[in-house]
């Protein structure tokens, strides 16, 4: 599938898939450089990565252990991604420093 077959296929947007594209979600090219993805390898990495979301009352919550250790998970992801792109560091640095100033 190629990147808007799959953001319909997963029903979330393009850009989403962008974002999980740079955060390690599975993924070849073709011969033209265009993504193609397997829908079973980008369930099974969305199912490992991406914390589910709670719309059904009855579900049961996640512990505060598992709230915490998605968070340090996320955290982790964040700063590896912040640490493979120069550009991207730079942008949420000054993001940072003008918060710092309101």
């Amino acid at each position: 599938m190629n990147k808007r077959e799959i953001a319909d296929h997963e029903d979330v947007s393009v850009n989403t898939i962008s974002r999980w594209v740079s955060l390690g979600c599975p993924h070849d090219r073709d011969e033209r450089g265009r993504y193609i993805f397997d829908p079973e390898d980008v369930e099974t990495w969305r199912h490992d990565n991406i914390m589910p979301t709670y719309n059904d009352s009855d579900s049961e919550r996640p512990s505060p252990k598992e709230i915490a250790t998605f968070g340090l998970n996320m955290a982790k992801t964040f700063l590896g991604y912040l640490e493979s792109c120069d550009r991207c560091k730079k942008r949420f640095l000054a993001d940072v420093e003008a918060a710092g100033k309101k």
